[in-house]
């Protein structure tokens, strides 16, 4: 019949109607593949913002939780002024602002001991554990273990006292109670009657005036008076009279 397309135009039109549809899905399957990778890109990026959010809400949670810590050992102490040590300051700084805070908020002493606990972490808090291990030791006995443990003994003061210096913005007024509390945490434990202080003074003067390898030697074998650190003295110069190795002697009194 005339006009009637071939067996042959009839294959070529279905072939070119196959050919298109190939195209066509080809086409919808990359738009779907842009669409789908869109999609996992948006979802990553809400996973890590996701992640992000909860981070902070952890974070969040863990200050918020230290703070009550910290101030649960007296409600009506605001946590601006009670706060953790942090490692690096100043220790002897921070038992000084919990004394102060303590006192303040009039909280009974034989509890500082364990008011203190939640405030201490990193060096202090591992001090503290050691020296406080059934929770019962007294606040000052634990404070002074404390602060020797991590170098702040009357040594320490001693020779913070001696080496005082006007600072950059102190007045004359701050510098002379600096040097007075220096002073009296160095003295303090040594006693408080007159003759104990020029005792521990003379003590240090006699120290200096000391050779140093005298003195060096000393400070190998501490004493606990004057009058052992003299006896030390005269062992160690007569090893070097005799040219024999120094030995501690049995002491008595002068």
């Amino acid at each position: 019949m005339e006009g009637t397309p071939s067996l042959s135009e009839m294959m070529q039109q279905l072939a070119a109607g196959q050919r298109h549809l190939q195209v066509v899905w080809e086409e919808q399957q990359k738009e779907a593949k842009v669409e789908r990778e869109a999609l996992q890109s948006a979802l990553k990026s809400q996973a890590t913002i996701m992640a992000n959010n909860q981070l902070v809400h952890e974070t969040a949670i863990k200050n918020l939780t230290d703070t009550i810590a910290a101030t649960r050992v007296h409600p009506n102490v605001p946590s601006s002024v009670l706060q953790r040590y942090q490692e690096g300051e100043d220790p002897d700084a921070f038992f000084t602002n919990f004394e102060r805070v303590a006192t303040s908020a009039t909280w009974p002493p034989d509890r500082w001991g364990q008011y203190i606990a939640p405030l201490l972490t990193g060096t202090l808090q591992a001090a503290y554990q050691a020296v406080n291990p059934g929770g019962t030791t007294p606040y000052q006995d634990i404070k002074k273990s404390i602060l020797e443990r991590v170098g702040f003994d009357t040594e320490h003061y001693r020779v913070r006292f001696r080496k005082a210096k006007w600072g950059p913005s102190e007045n004359p007024r701050a510098l002379y109670f600096r040097i007075k509390d220096l002073g009296l945490k160095w003295l303090g434990p040594i006693g408080t009657n007159r003759e104990d202080i020029i005792e521990v003074v003379l003590l240090e003067q006699y120290l200096d005036a000391l050779p140093t390898n005298t003195r060096n030697w000393i400070k190998q074998h501490p004493s606990p008076d004057t009058n052992t650190t003299i006896e030390l003295a005269c062992a160690f110069h007569r090893s070097l009279e005799f040219k024999i190795p120094p030995v501690r002697p049995t002491l008595n009194p002068l």
